[in-house]
């Protein structure tokens, strides 16, 4: 009696090579050969980026969609620019492969995607995909200074962007004019009192651009008394740093008599420290802050009332500070062991009152390093 040999679930491929190879000469032996064959189902495979365009130096993730999903594991390769991915990246579960191409080159990149198959599911290939990797937009080194804010007064501006040279800077100071340059410095003056927002705007090499935004009080200069209503400084701390820009700091500590029922909330208050400048506006506790400069006011309250006299007041300013303070003898010089005696005047205007000290101290410093000074009203 013939026997009956099953072969069952091979792929189509291996069942032909098995015939080939033995399945005539069973039935040469009287044997009686059943094959039960398999068939891989068609598949599509869709491609994607997480991001297009994206930009330069950016990781750029690729994932592939295999359906219907395949009934075993199987691989996906991809291709960038016609140069083959290497190695091959495995379906997960959902039939998803994920390629982080890494980083691509300015311009358009061609990349397509290929199912190798398996058991369960035939070869597919996506559609070519164009990625677009756009450059990357200038960086901000440092935003915009403050050093000014009364009407008539020279008002300097630096703001820094770092990307594809040459870099242009347009600013926008708000009261209809526009200055377009390729240094990072600026200096304009306001002839009108008012809240101005100012904007600067850089442009690189490649026409990408970045853009920073600051809101700048300019004042009525004020009528001075006479004489000027003097205040006392109790401290101001100098530090310069002639190596590093921006990089210079003064610490001011004082005294201020104010009249009973003086209210900060909203008042503005100007500082002139040797020539360096700032206005800050107040809120209801006497703080306030202008980019990284800052001013307190310290009141002594009775039943929550002001019945006026002596108030502490303290104020920081940030940045290039050395070349306005040079004229009072801060300067880039080595100076002797002992220090060199020097004066600055301080100057607060709050509701059109010039208040006055001079205090003064010893001034030490290292040319193309630092210099200090710790200086008192007398």
């Amino acid at each position: 009696m013939a026997r009956r040999v099953a072969i069952r679930s091979v792929s189509l491929l291996a069942a032909i090579a098995w015939c080939a190879a033995g399945a005539i000469a069973l039935a040469d032996e009287g044997l009686a050969v059943e094959i039960r064959v398999t068939l891989a189902v068609p598949t599509s495979t869709a491609l994607a980026s997480d991001s297009n365009p994206s930009l330069e130096g950016d990781l750029l993730a690729l994932k592939a969609a295999v359906s219907p999903i395949p009934a075993a594991t199987g691989t996906v390769t991809f291709s960038i620019d016609g140069v083959v991915q290497t190695p091959a990246v495995s379906v997960d579960a959902n039939g998803v492969a994920t390629f982080i191409a890494g980083t691509l080159a300015v311009g358009e990149h061609v990349i397509n995607a290929h199912y190798n198959g398996d058991g369960g599911g035939n070869p597919s290939t996506s559609a070519d995909l164009t990625q677009t990797v756009n450059p990357k937009p200038p960086s901000i080194v440092s935003r915009i200074g403050v050093v000014g804010g009364q009407v008539g007064d020279p008002q300097e501006f630096s703001f820094v962007a770092q990307g594809a040279q040459p870099i242009t800077y347009t600013w926008d100071f708000g009261d209809g004019t526009k200055v377009t340059t390729s240094d990072t410095t600026v200096e304009h003056t306001f002839t009108a009192p008012g809240n101005y927002t100012i904007v600067a705007t850089a442009v690189d090499a490649n026409g990408q651009q970045t853009s920073d935004t600051m809101t700048f009080l300019v004042v009525s200069p004020a009528t001075p008394p006479t004489p000027n209503v003097p205040w006392t400084v109790t401290t101001a701390t100098i530090g310069l740093n002639f190596k590093y820009t921006r990089k210079d700091l003064i610490a001011v500590a004082g005294l201020l008599t104010l009249p009973a029922g003086f209210d900060p909330t909203g008042q503005t208050i100007a500082v002139d420290f040797g020539g360096a400048k700032q206005v800050f506006t107040m809120n209801s506790n006497g703080v306030a802050q202008a980019g990284t400069n800052l001013l307190k006011l310290v009141r002594k309250l009775k039943n929550k009332k002001f019945l006026g006299g002596a108030c502490k007041l303290g104020f920081s300013l940030k940045g290039s500070l050395g070349p306005v303070l040079a004229d009072d003898g801060l300067t880039d010089v080595t100076t002797p062991k002992s220090g060199t005696a020097i004066s600055v005047k301080a100057l607060l205007t709050l509701n059109a009152v010039i208040y006055e000290a001079d205090p003064s101290g010893l001034w030490k410093a290292k040319a193309g390093a630092s210099g200090k000074a710790v200086l008192k009203t007398k």
